[in-house]
């Protein structure tokens, strides 16, 4: 097999070149640059490959002694340094260059060997492993990040950040394996969404407490838990559930020693003025949750406003009963509109 042996230590930066899509003036000790010849046949300016055969029987067997690295590139930064990068890629879409597609970095990684990391949470990350890019680093001080995705400032330059399509994951799309920072997700700007899920038939766990408020609010609630069920959120030792059925509403119930619920919507009277207001399964079920099955300890109270006129008999003809998730409405504007609120809670 050739072999060539070459040693271009301490290079000086003597050449002086103008590099492809990068205009100013820039000093180097090598530089290759050339033009696309061929229509139809790949074309590689420069072309590094290896194969490699050995460092399987290191000692030691740990890295970095049986380290294989095609192409390694590093930069040190040094008193009186400027700005430094290790790697400085250059993609540049001229105006009016047509219709094809462009891609900063391409990393093909193709995994014919064995499955690696199908175990959930750490327990997948156990050697041995196979990553795409894997972003690691040492030193006695913390960075600001391990990746950014920047633009001018002025105007946004990507529609998306960061996208996983073509259902490439299995298991995880991201995944938080730490303990002790203060933050999974954070979210400081102020986006029309802070989370958007499209499909309604995706399922939403939280296994540990959940707090909703303010942080001063948070710890005073220390104990308080999310519940997720049945298209519900109720939260338990604060007593506030959310339920979304038709144009009927929960709302924010009350503090305190037991629990209260208010559901709330808008009802159309019949020729007679009256209504029967059926709350959903889901709403009954919600609130046998958070109240208990025992419906002779739950308290309901109500309240009627008629919209558009006045209605001075409305009054409510049948209290609400759990077994029928029901009440009823008399009285009122034949035809007209009704505004109700219903609230529950528990007596003891």
């Amino acid at each position: 097999m050739p072999s060539t042996v070459g040693n271009f230590s301490d290079m000086k930066l003597d050449i002086e070149i103008e590099p492809v899509g990068n205009a100013p003036s820039t000093r180097t000790s090598f530089a290759v640059s050339g033009t696309t010849s061929a229509t139809s046949q790949r074309e590689f300016l420069v072309s590094l490959g290896l194969e490699s055969k050995t460092g399987a029987q290191s000692k030691p067997p740990t890295t970095p002694f049986k380290d294989k690295v095609c192409l390694y590139a590093s930069i040190v930064g040094k008193p009186n340094t400027g700005d430094i990068w290790a790697m400085n890629p250059l993609v540049t879409q001229e105006e009016n260059s047509g219709e094809y597609n462009a891609q900063g970095i391409e990393l093909d990684f193709n995994n014919n060997n064995a499955h690696r990391g199908d175990a959930d949470g750490g327990a997948g990350l156990a050697p041995p492993v196979s990553y795409g890019l894997a972003v690691t680093g040492a030193g006695a001080f913390r960075s600001t990040s391990a990746f950014l995705v920047s633009g001018p400032g002025t105007h946004s330059i990507f529609n998306r950040g960061i996208v996983f399509a073509n259902d490439a994951i299995a298991s995880s799309t991201f995944q938080d394996l730490g303990s002790g920072h203060e933050k999974s997700v954070d979210i400081r700007g102020n986006p029309n969404y802070g989370v958007y899920q499209s499909d309604a038939r995706t399922k939403n766990y939280f296994a540990g407490k959940q707090f909703l408020g303010t942080e001063a609010e948070d710890v005073a609630d220390a104990d308080a838990q999310v519940v997720v069920a049945g298209g519900n959120v109720v939260l338990l030792n604060r007593s506030v559930q959310v339920d979304f059925d038709g144009n009927r509403r929960s709302a924010v119930l009350g503090h305190g020693s037991g629990h209260e619920i208010t559901h709330s919507g808008n009802v159309v009277l019949d020729v007679a003025g009256n209504a029967i207001v059926t709350l959903s399964s889901t709403a009954r079920s919600s609130m046998i949750a958070a109240l208990g099955p025992d419906a002779s300890g739950h308290v309901h109270t109500h309240q009627l406003t008629s919209i558009g006129t006045a209605a001075p008999s409305l009054h409510i003809k049948r209290e609400f009963d759990v077994a029928s998730a029901a009440f009823e409405i008399s009285g009122g504007v034949a035809r007209g509109k009704v505004s109700w609120v219903l609230r529950s809670r528990r007596s003891t």
